[in-house]
């Protein structure tokens, strides 16, 4: 799907605007639609409404929603026929090779969806959902052990760990440029201009990095990888491990309490002066946890369910932004000490000044995250939350 928009203004006459008119163009396949949408402007509401009446007497007036249709129509899809997020429903008498492939469906099918949106560059989520699609394939293929055989698991997660780092690069740049106005806004506004170099270099380099997106998805090894991992999917039920007639509901209760315990075990040893790596170790155990709730969430009552991610969500979120903050402390760090004593740049001076005070106010706000994982810990181990667990899946 394509869009084309054109801005217009009606002057009154004193030739000023009093209403701005937007005629989007959308094009797809399967044909194009053009609407014309009318804004006020402060202070013409009266000629809003006069323009409006006017146009439901030409009957070309229609409510939002009845566009919305029209385009959706047009493009063949559904309104909320596309989620990111997975709504499994396993058959509780699934074995352990039904469950796992159904799983390894819905992602693939997730990937396969947000190929088209990140080509386009329609938005920054097509290739964040993408990635979240690529993880839980991965965390799949390691966690859900002996259900599929192991050469095609092995071959199978090398080859998605692969592909995982080709989107990385331009994951980083998405996440810096959605946050420019935070960074600038941390600073006082003489230092704000220091940053224009940073962020224009940053805009450059995600050109060349969606172009290496665009070229990797177009590649015909992502090609071949993509058909080779649906025909494995659809035989696999034929492809036996040592624990593929094993009930799914079984597995699911093994693999989430040992991972449980794993996550219990690691968190209490972090301590004031633990060393930082700990958090980030105990990050990506705390996904792979959540994956697993993910997985196999119908399997349990979907109250107890929402409580237990609950419970992690907000460990998650304290471990994810003090990884973050570091991430970006070593990003502007890098620029600092590489990148600008090569430059040319009038403005080197208030470039590095400006860099500075924002590692500066990074680095406190990750010292505060840090200071705040105790409590966030002490939740997520607490004798309710335990209890939940052992209840559910001991």
């Amino acid at each position: 799907m394509r869009q084309k928009v054109c801005e217009f203004g009606v002057l009154n006459a004193d030739e000023k605007t009093v209403v701005r008119l937007f005629i989007t163009h959308t094009s797809t396949e399967n044909g194009h639609i053009a609407t014309l949408t009318c804004r006020s402007v402060r202070g013409y509401e009266r000629d809003f409404e006069n323009l409006r009446r006017r146009f439901r007497k030409l009957d070309v007036a229609h409510v939002a929603e009845d566009v919305f249709e029209r385009v959706m129509d047009l493009a063949g899809c559904v309104p909320g026929d596309y989620s990111s997020k997975l709504n499994l429903d396993l058959n509780h008498e699934a074995s352990g090779r039904e469950a796992t492939c159904e799983i390894l469906r819905c992602l693939n099918d997730v990937m396969r969806q947000n190929e088209t949106g990140i080509r386009a560059d329609w938005d920054t989520e097509f290739l964040h959902d993408f990635r979240v699609a690529i993880r839980r394939t991965r965390s799949a293929l390691s966690q859900i052990k002996g259900v599929l055989p192991e050469g095609a698991v092995a071959h199978f997660k090398d080859e998605f760990r692969q592909l995982g780092r080709s989107t990385n690069r331009l994951r980083d740049l998405d996440v810096y440029l959605l946050d420019e106005e935070t960074y600038r806004a941390m600073l006082p506004r003489s230092l704000q201009p220091g940053l224009d170099a940073v962020f224009s270099r940053l805009k450059s380099e995600r050109r060349r990095a969606l172009n290496d997106m665009v070229q990797v998805l177009d590649a015909p090894e992502y090609l071949d990888l993509m058909d080779s991992w649906a025909a494995f999917l659809q035989g696999a039920q034929s492809q036996r491990g040592r624990d593929s007639a094993v009930l799914a509901i079984a597995l699911a209760r093994k693999f989430i309490f040992k991972r449980f315990k794993l996550v219990l075990k690691r968190g209490k040893a972090i301590g004031d002066h633990t060393p930082d790596e700990a958090l980030h170790d105990l990050r990506i155990d705390c996904k792979k946890l959540r994956y697993l709730l993910e997985f196999f969430a119908s399997f349990f009552p979907k109250d107890k369910m929402d409580k237990l991610i609950g419970y992690m969500k907000k460990l998650q979120d304290n471990l994810g932004d003090f990884n973050d903050l570091s991430v970006q402390q070593w990003e502007l760090t890098t620029y600092l000490n590489e990148v600008l004593p090569r430059s040319r740049r009038a403005d080197r001076l208030l470039c590095a000044a400006a860099i500075g005070g924002l590692i500066a106010r990074l680095h406190d706000q990750q010292q505060a995250v840090r200071r705040e994982f105790a409590s966030a810990f002490a939740t997520f181990s607490g004798k309710k939350n335990v209890r939940l667990y052992r209840d559910l899946f001991r």
